[in-house]
């Protein structure tokens, strides 16, 4: 089996459902990449869907995923998003922190 990769980030801020620096999972961009959804662990340890920000997001990155991650057969963290597409959401992130 081979590795997969996934676009993940951070929360910049806490949210009603997941805490500040909780890791998420970029799922889909939209044509105006001012919102994201993302796969991320709740407060209450579930796994949510929710359209987020790109504002309340950092970090974002690649990260690979061997076939012993736990999230390796989750068809919802593989990712077809390429590097032009973090560096649009990197650039939309910080241009809104002020």
């Amino acid at each position: 089996m081979e590795d997969r990769r996934a676009l993940v980030c951070n929360y910049a801020i806490a949210t009603a459902t997941c805490r500040r620096g909780a890791r998420a999972y970029v799922r889909q961009i939209p044509g105006d990449p001012a919102r994201v959804l993302v796969l991320a662990r709740s407060r209450g340890g579930r796994l949510v869907e929710r359209w987020e920000p790109t504002a309340h997001l950092h970090r974002f990155r690649f990260v690979t995923l061997p076939p012993e991650h736990p999230r390796y057969d989750d068809e919802r963290v593989a990712s077809w998003l390429t590097e032009e597409d973090r560096c649009r959401l990197a650039a939309g992130a910080t241009s809104d922190e002020g």
